[in-house]
């Protein structure tokens, strides 16, 4: 990961090569300055399990391919009142 970028919001496909998506998480989620980075995980397993892994490897919400992008903006949305809500107490 870039030194300098931040993401607000990471987005990740848990059926990647070399790397799951639980693993990245696992490892994004070691960086400090990604405490108040939203985690989002888009797989097509709907399971009760696949959901639990996902939990525990840090993602904050878990959404089934294909992705409904009104419960995906309404994340992004979310996330975006946060972060506007903490610059302006800041």
């Amino acid at each position: 990961m870039s030194h300098s970028f931040v993401p607000d919001v990471v987005l990740l496909d848990l059926g990647m090569p070399a790397m799951n998506g639980y693993e990245t998480c696992l490892t994004m989620r070691e960086d400090r300055r990604l405490k108040d980075t939203l985690f989002i995980a888009q797989t097509g397993l709907g399971t009760e399990a696949t959901s639990n892994l996902t939990t525990l490897a840090g993602f904050h919400y878990h959404l089934v391919k294909p992705l409904d992008m009104g419960q995906l903006k309404s994340l992004l949305a979310k996330q975006t009142a946060r972060i506007s809500r903490k610059q302006r107490s800041a």
